[in-house]
């Protein structure tokens, strides 16, 4: 139903910009030109509508990070790259897995259908131990992107960063006296 469909995006939109503890069903009609009865009479409440923001249109885009950042510390190339192009496309429904990712933890309902999940993705198939293993090459892909998401923060070259992670080195020291702007550019 096109409706069904406007009201997810615009939670999508919603929850990546405002993160989920702030989302109101209010918001989510205003920002898909609905009114809030429309958004009502399918969702009863923040809770259910974070759930399926996760599962229709979150989960798949997180999935295929935590893939990329396996692929990239095994030492595939082409996964790195793949992964700075998913990082500077400012995808919207990785911003908002990142925010229920975040949130999972202290809702309920989230915690409920994203832990669980997220916790399969890492024990399930041939890949699980080395997901396990890549959990630092993970999280920095998911921080890239929720930095990225600062609306201050420039579309930046991500190969660099992502060959650093792949090879477990450390990146240079940073200056933190250097405005923000200046310290982007080292990286």
């Amino acid at each position: 139903m096109v409706l069904d469909e406007a009201v997810l995006d615009a939670a999508v939109a919603v929850v990546g910009e405002l993160g989920a503890d702030d989302v109101n069903l209010s918001a989510v009609a205003r920002a898909a030109g609905v009114t809030t009865g429309a958004v009502y009479s399918r969702y009863e409440n923040r809770q259910e509508i974070l759930v399926d923001v996760w599962q229709k249109r979150a989960a798949g885009v997180i999935r295929e990070v935590i893939g990329l950042g396996v692929r990239t510390t095994q030492g595939d190339s082409t996964a790195a790259t793949q992964a700075a192009q998913l990082l500077t496309v400012r995808d919207r429904r990785a911003f908002a897995g990142i925010a229920l990712l975040i949130a999972a933890p202290r809702v309920d309902e989230l915690q409920e259908s994203v832990l669980p999940q997220v916790h399969s993705w890492f024990d399930d198939g041939p890949d699980g131990t080395a997901a396990r293993a890549s959990l630092p090459m993970i999280s920095f892909m998911l921080g890239a992107i929720a930095f990225d998401a600062a609306r201050s923060a420039p579309i930046r070259d991500w190969d660099r960063p992502l060959s650093w992670g792949a090879r477990g080195a450390i990146p240079p020291p940073v200056d933190t006296e250097r405005p923000t702007h200046e310290i982007c550019s080292l990286i």
